[in-house]
């Protein structure tokens, strides 16, 4: 099938049906492999590869950012509540959704070895699919579906609903399709989705701009390298992310005496592996902690929980770091492939709004069996020490400072 033409400038939906029971339909393309998505967390369900359940939690994530950053409704939860629906509480009613999904036409399923993408530990994707790069883990999935998988995703509103709730509806759809995705990991590019037809919607085909973003406090970043194929583009956009965490002479030291000329890298430039030696306590005899930044971690920035894992006689056991009193930090960073409107895919990065960081407390806590493991309470980041982290180049966020290196030549 081919691609229908996209337009640059969104124009106004055409009006919806006169009958509000009418479906429209939203035919949709997998561009990128989806990883997990069933019942069972981190596995692929063939039999039903598109869980309404999912892609309604993704529809509410970007109504929300909206309302908030765009729109700015005045109360939120209750504005939320009466198009989406939800249990009730004690400031809020129970109330049904007024907007019914459904997916239909489901075809071109294919499963495979996630090594298609990633076929060995150095590929970029490795970097993505890392639940299923451990072959011991027996608990998740080893297989993705490709890309290609073809599906028709049915929106109905409620005859109550107003026009506002439909067009935040529609808004909120196009944003998905832009920068959402199906499945686990897509924050990281996989599961991600193009609207190739949508007659009764056409402003679901139309990018979002960069200057749209800006009006929801987010920040977009393409690269200009454009290409025909949305894999292609994606993996330019993980390569960035990979190598300014840990490229040699970027994100760490090149080899030299310190790996015998045998290691791809040295020692880490980022302060996180140093930070916890020096809390710990603990580092081999030629890993001292040294790292000028301090007891920081701002790779922490890009999401949590993070598993620092070290190797050598001496060094700490494993840590892991989360976010004070929660189990997960999701990404503020989304990086995927982009359709420019012309045929032509970018990658691109979407950084989601992201003060309250800056303040964050993170716990590190100490792995493996025992009654005595040690629990540090540290900041997450502090501004004024960008000057000591090579990668960020001299940008106090670092979230911001990936960004300018992502659009770098």
């Amino acid at each position: 099938m081919g691609l229908r033409k996209h337009r640059i400038e969104a124009p106004a939906d055409a009006a919806l049906p006169s009958n509000p029971s009418d479906w429209h339909d939203i035919r949709c393309r997998l561009i990128t492999p989806l990883y997990g998505g069933g019942v069972q967390a981190a596995t692929v369900d063939e039999t039903m590869p598109i869980r309404i359940s999912a892609l309604r939690g993704q529809l509410r994530f970007w109504w929300r950012l909206l309302a908030a950053h765009k729109w700015h409704l005045p109360d939120l939860r209750r504005a939320e509540f009466q198009l989406w629906g939800g249990m009730g509480s004690d400031d809020t009613e129970a109330s049904a959704s007024l907007v019914f999904l459904r997916v239909r036409n489901v075809r071109d399923i294919h499963k495979v070895p996630y090594t298609d993408y990633a076929d060995n530990r150095n590929a970029p994707l490795a970097y993505v699919f890392f639940p299923a790069d451990n072959d011991k883990d027996t608990d998740v999935s080893h297989d993705v579906l490709r890309e290609g998988l073809h599906f028709t995703l049915q929106l109905r509103f409620a005859t109550i609903a107003n026009e506002t709730q439909r067009q935040q509806v529609i808004e909120s759809l196009r944003w998905w399709a832009n920068f959402g995705g199906l499945g686990a990991r897509n924050r990281r590019g996989t599961g991600a989705v193009q609207v190739e037809q949508a007659d009764s919607l056409p402003s679901l085909l139309n990018p979002v701009t960069k200057k749209e973003a800006e009006e929801a406090s987010c920040c977009l970043t393409l690269r200009q390298n454009s290409n025909n194929n949305p894999v292609a583009a994606w993996k330019q956009a993980i390569t960035r992310l990979r190598d300014f965490r840990q490229k040699a002479g970027l994100g760490r030291n090149p080899p030299g005496k310190e790996a015998g000329n045998k290691k791809p890298a040295g020692r880490s430039r980022w302060p996180e592996a140093d930070a916890v030696r020096r809390l710990s306590e603990q580092h081999a005899a030629m890993h001292a902690p040294e790292h000028l930044a301090g007891n920081v971690f701002p790779r922490g920035m890009f999401g949590m929980p993070i598993i620092f894992h070290f190797v050598g006689r001496g060094e700490p056991a494993d840590h892991q770091l989360q976010p004070q009193g929660k189990e997960r930090l999701p990404s503020p960073l989304i990086l995927r492939p982009y359709h420019d409107g012309n045929g032509q895919w970018l990658p691109a990065a979407l950084l989601l709004p992201h003060d309250g960081l800056y303040d964050m407390k993170v716990d590190l806590n100490e792995q493996g069996q025992g009654n005595n493991k040690q629990k540090y309470t540290v900041p997450l980041w502090q501004k004024g020490l960008a000057a000591t982290v090579t990668p960020l180049n001299g940008d106090d966020d670092p979230l911001h400072a990936f960004l300018h290196y992502f659009a770098a030549p």
